[in-house]
């Protein structure tokens, strides 16, 4: 690490807990239980979020990103005035629905029931990902859609989500309009274009893409080199083609270097995109199983979408309740 090289008052030294994903977060929270976990935490951006947030394990960064060097105007998907960040992504990935002209009128984006009414009205397909691909994209990663961690309730059992259900089940075809695209790093962006048209799909209002953290950096809360493990966090923030192998970085400039104009990817429409972009914000392992456990059943026809909505519904309904 470029870190220990040039420090001479801190070493950093590493803990793995990714040998096995499961395992590994189950001796995560006993280590945050005995107050071991590491003073840096980093993790990929599959980690459940809820367990991040919801642990008093981790210090809250939000005075940290106000008063830093680091410029977070680009493309940083947070709200940066928000008064808790618990952890924070020197990298992101996005994906969008690529579109032809019958919806370039969507670009800025389309709630589920207009999609739907739209699907239906010109037969609109996917042609280059599977049930489970799209399902992931509009429903696992659209959870701030329909669970309300407040308010403790979820939303699965409407019209419009067993509409979609069934809309998912039959969105496959090999000359389909519709493209999901997923890009997470500068070789994928090149099939990005500004002659094509990208909309997204939410209910919580017109967005343009979903944007994932792929590397999520905490500190924990009780660390006695909390400032010097911010500035490890600022580093890699400019640390130029280190971090350009985990995802597109936030910041146009690194180092002085902009890497979208060294990729010749510089138009307007993409930076428009990612500005105006949502956060996938909930990772919930807990409600994912839920899901996942359910589909397959739904899918090879055992049960309805009706029933499959009433199923999730009631498991997610409980699940809340007992937090």
């Amino acid at each position: 690490m470029n870190f220990n090289h040039v420090n001479k008052d801190y070493y950093i030294v590493t803990q793995d807990y990714s040998k096995t994903f499961d395992s590994g977060i189950d001796q995560f929270k006993i280590d945050i239980i005995k107050g071991k976990i590491p003073d840096l935490f980093i993790s990929g951006g599959s980690l459940d979020t809820k367990l991040m947030e919801n642990n008093n394990a981790f210090e809250n960064l939000s005075e940290y990103i106000k008063n830093s060097k680091i410029s977070f105007e680009d493309f940083y998907p947070k709200d940066i005035d928000n008064s808790e960040i618990f952890y924070i992504s020197p990298v992101i990935g996005f994906g969008v629905i690529e579109n032809n002209s019958i919806l370039s009128e969507f670009e800025g984006g389309i709630s589920t029931a207009d999609f739907l009414e739209k699907s239906k009205k010109y037969n609109l397909k996917f042609s280059n990902c599977t049930i489970s691909q799209l399902f992931d994209y509009l429903v696992v990663d659209n959870l701030d859609d329909y669970v309300d961690y407040t308010s403790k309730k979820c939303y699965f059992k409407t019209d419009t989500f067993v509409d979609l259900m069934e809309y998912i089940k039959n969105a496959e075809s090999s000359n389909g309009e519709l493209k999901l695209a997923i890009y997470n790093n500068f070789y994928e962006l090149m099939n990005f274009s500004s002659e094509k048209s990208y909309f997204d799909i939410s209910d919580k209002g017109l967005f343009t893409a979903h944007i994932n953290e792929n590397i999520k950096m905490s500190i924990y809360i009780n660390s006695e080199y909390k400032d010097v493990i911010w500035g490890f966090i600022e580093s890699v923030f400019d640390s130029g083609e280190q971090i350009l192998n985990y995802g597109l970085p936030v910041s146009k400039d690194i180092n002085g270097l902009n890497y979208y104009n060294s990729y010749a990817i510089s138009n307007q429409k993409l930076f428009s995109l990612l500005s105006r972009g949502r956060l996938v914000n909930i990772s919930d392992k807990n409600i994912h199983n839920i899901l996942y456990n359910e589909l397959d059943s739904f899918i090879n026809g055992k049960i309805t979408a009706s029933e499959y909505a009433e199923n999730v519904q009631n498991q997610i309904m409980l699940y809340l309740s007992e937090l």
